[in-house]
């Protein structure tokens, strides 16, 4: 029965599209027929194209044919400026016909055939047939189409050539084609704002899994890249998490001992604070750390670019310069003005696995309020966080408090614990006449703290942390205030706020 079985597997094919085949969990089948649907303009043309150049590359022969589009060389023009286009395979191993006489001059059967002829004659192994609205127009009532394209699938699947259908996708009910081939993809564009973004969709595929919903792609130099949704891809880590007591370190002095000892490898630690109170610095501090022990680094900012970064860390005297040199620390800087959130957090993964990174300082994370579809941040970020910790990175995420000074704290994202197994809170108060900058543990999962509140500075040798203050309340509101009390509880408190150097 097994060997029985086995005469009915199918082979996949690569579709050498970046992120393609990892929505279609490792490419279409070999004889298969596919339909990708789209409107004028969404990238059906590049990516068919993309696919025979892949195809070819890799030993396989293609047929491109085109009904009633553009010119053969306009089009090779046109595709001459992407990476992926290798001008000695045309009319080699990829060859481009011109259908629309053979589909004019007589019956969709009859273009069938010129079709097989074609494929026999070539020998291929991926055909493409650009402009099925037009075989539909000009191929008979809808049956007579229909039976055409069995007879063209049936031949294909017997040759194991792959075929792929462009054309855009009909209203029901003449969606027909959508129903008798083995898989549609769907290549759209959506308004954001006065923004566009391309979205791919696959609608279904027989004989797999796929990723549903719609996924983020982009035209580039290298031609078109899928950045399938992170938390589809991530729903599952990598490999099993596992779980570590060993702690680690700031090299904070004060800081440590209020973590007893650090917070645990692996885990993931939110940084909360208001603006200029200190997140960034204390989160060098831990990379800085790190790197004193070998374990390499990675800072991915989303605000400052590498110089500015790497100049602030130096005046702390952190000395990012000489660490970055030694390839002991990574800077990265990413932009999000287009707001692509899976191609960062591709960017960032794809750092992580190559420099083997073990402390990761994510800085910013409330920028990813202005990418697109804001609302699938909680979900990306917890996925994200999972995956880190099965690649046993420590991580450290920041994100920014709206409020300066006042009793409301409003989180920049919508969910938090389940993100992050710690949480430092960093705040500027208003106390007399000046404003100091206050830190304190909000949460270590499943460990101990100390959870008092405790002044600290930045100065010329990075951050001290100062005793725990005492004799002030509604420190976390903004607006501290000093609480009168009896000499003698004063002096059993040890008296006054904290004690930082003032030279720190």
């Amino acid at each position: 029965m097994s060997s029985q079985l086995s005469t009915y597997s199918l082979h996949r094919m690569s579709t050498g599209i970046a992120g393609l085949d990892v929505v279609l969990r490792g490419g279409l089948f070999r004889g298969g027929m596919y339909f990708v649907a789209g409107a004028p303009g969404t990238g059906k043309t590049t990516l068919a194209n993309q696919m025979c150049f892949a195809h070819v590359t890799g030993g396989g022969r293609a047929i491109y044919i085109t009904l009633q589009t553009e010119h053969h060389s306009r089009m090779l023009a046109h595709l001459s400026g992407f990476s992926f286009f290798a001008p000695e395979h045309v009319g080699d191993a990829l060859q481009y016909f011109s259908g629309t006489s053979a589909q004019q001059s007589g019956t969709a059967r009859d273009f069938v055939q010129y079709v097989q002829r074609i494929i026999r004659d070539q020998r291929a192994s991926l055909l493409v047939i650009d402009g099925l609205e037009n075989f539909k127009a000009h191929g008979g009532n809808g049956q007579l189409v229909k039976e055409a394209l069995h007879a063209l699938h049936a031949y294909t699947e017997s040759s194991g050539c792959t075929l792929i259908l462009l054309g855009p996708a009909s209203p029901p009910p003449t969606n027909y084609e959508e129903t008798i081939v083995d898989g549609v993809i769907y290549l759209r564009t959506d308004a954001v704002g006065l923004r566009t973004v391309r979205l791919l969709e696959v609608g279904k595929i027989r004989g797999s899994a796929f990723i549903p919903g719609k996924h983020i792609f982009v035209v580039g130099d290298d031609g078109i890249t899928v950045y399938p949704r992170t938390e589809a891809v991530l729903a599952t880590p990598s490999k099993p998490v596992a779980a570590s007591h060993a702690r680690l370190a700031f090299d904070i002095a004060g800081l440590d001992t209020m973590l007893q000892g650090g917070v645990f490898a692996g885990s993931t630690t939110m940084l909360l604070g208001t603006p200029g109170s200190g997140k960034t610095i204390l989160g060098l501090h831990f990379l800085a750390a790190g790197a004193r022990l070998g374990e390499p680094a990675l800072y991915f900012g989303l605000y400052e670019t590498p110089d500015r970064l790497i100049a602030k860390a130096d005046r702390v005297g952190l000395d990012f310069s000489a660490k970055k040199a030694a390839g002991q620390i990574e800077v990265e800087w990413i932009s999000l003005v287009e707001g692509l959130l899976d191609f960062q957090v591709d960017r960032l993964l794809q750092l992580v696995r190559r420099l083997r990174v073990r402390r990761l300082f994510l800085d910013g994370i409330d920028a990813f309020q202005h990418v697109m579809y804001p609302e699938r941040i909680g979900q990306v970020l917890m996925a994200l966080s999972n995956e880190l910790r099965a690649q046993q990175v420590t991580t450290f995420l920041s994100a920014e408090l709206r409020q300066l000074v006042g009793p409301q704290v409003d989180l920049p994202i919508p969910i938090v614990s389940p993100i992050a197994e710690n949480i430092l809170f960093l705040r500027s108060v208003e106390l007399g006449s000046t404003v100091q900058r206050l830190i304190s543990i909000v949460k270590i999962r499943d460990g101990g703290y100390d959870p008092t509140i405790r002044e600290f500075v930045i100065g010329s040798q990075g951050i001290a942390i100062g005793s725990a203050i005492r004799n002030v309340d509604r420190m976390l509101t903004g607006t501290a205030r000093h609480v009168s009390v009896s000499s003698e509880t004063s002096a059993s408190a040890g008296g006054g706020s904290s004690s930082v150097p003032p030279d720190a």
